[in-house]
């Protein structure tokens, strides 16, 4: 709420600060323009500018410390006409494959269940009496 009312303070003294300039351009003679001079507040002292002592100890504050730079792993050089074992088993059928095959066991495995399921719940003879089943 503070820093609401600074930007308020803020702005009105901008404005009046902007009225001021204008009155200024606008005035017609030299003696209106003394007389908005003699209206001015004076400026203040340097003395009151410099902010008073902190109450705070500033001796007890103490800095973290940087955390230590995070260190990239080293990458294996190839060897040519070889390839690391991680590689090989990677670029195999499977390894290339994997996730397609295991979504498709995945779906396999529901179908069989419910397969099973239905039967059961429903009495069905020719499921009950598969193989898998039994």
């Amino acid at each position: 709420m503070s820093k609401r009312k600074r930007e308020i303070k803020k702005r009105k003294k901008q404005l009046e600060e902007t009225q001021a300039e204008e009155d200024l351009l606008t005035a017609e003679s030299a003696e209106e323009i003394e007389d908005f001079e003699e209206d001015l507040p004076e400026e203040p002292d340097q003395g009151e500018l410099i902010p008073s002592e902190s109450p705070v100890d500033d001796s007890e504050i103490v800095s973290k410390p940087a955390p230590p730079p995070v260190k990239k792993p080293a990458r294996k050089k190839k060897v040519r006409g070889r390839q690391p074992e991680a590689t090989v088993a990677a670029d195999s059928w499977f390894g290339q494959n994997k996730e397609t095959f295991l979504l498709g066991l995945l779906i396999l495995y529901v179908l069989l269940l419910g397969l099973g399921t239905v039967g059961e719940l429903f009495e069905i003879e020719w499921v009950l009496n598969l193989p898998l089943f039994k």
